[in-house]
């Protein structure tokens, strides 16, 4: 009777070995799972922070194309000005030397009579150079010596201007 007990208890105890061993086997399985689920959150957790800098990225390319869009719109419409500019370039030229050489020292009603209804006519009728309809001897003189113009400052009083630097 106690060999049999001793050979149940061996086979009990070889039982317990091999589910020791099993129960090692699974944990190890399940801490190795554990480790690959950890990283794989981790990753996880990476791909969405680079999704999130990702739409961020985009927000901001999809604003800068509109803000280029509409830059675009405001050069188009500054080299239509620009070209309007420099078709009366020479003409706005002539007047201005001339205003400078032989009206200095007249009034300024005076001045501008003689541009708009003596010089103006005479040099875009006859001599086909077009003008500024608008004429004025200081936008010329600002207009085409920009950099000084950045550094003067036109103050009308009562009819009278006067430049000065900022």
């Amino acid at each position: 009777d106690l060999a049999r007990a001793n050979v149940a208890l061996e086979e009990a105890n070889e039982e317990l070995r091999k589910k020791k061993a099993m129960l090692r086997e699974v944990e190890l399985k399940c801490e190795e799972l554990s480790q690959l689920f950890d990283q794989k959150n981790f990753e996880k957790q990476k791909l969405k922070a680079q999704i999130t800098d990702c739409e961020i990225k985009l927000d901001r390319a999809l604003k800068l194309m509109g803000a280029l869009a509409d830059e675009k719109e405001r050069w188009a419409s500054e080299i239509k000005r620009l070209d309007s500019e420099l078709e009366s370039l020479l003409g706005d030229i002539l007047l201005s030397v001339g205003f400078v050489s032989y009206l200095g020292a007249f009034t300024g009603a005076y001045r501008e009579r003689i541009i708009t209804t003596s010089w103006r006519p005479m040099i875009t009728q006859s001599a086909g150079i077009n003008c500024s309809e608008s004429f004025s001897l200081i936008e010329t003189c600002l207009l085409y010596t920009s950099d000084a113009a950045d550094d003067l400052l036109c103050v009308d009083l009562g009819g009278r201007r006067i430049i000065k630097k900022k």
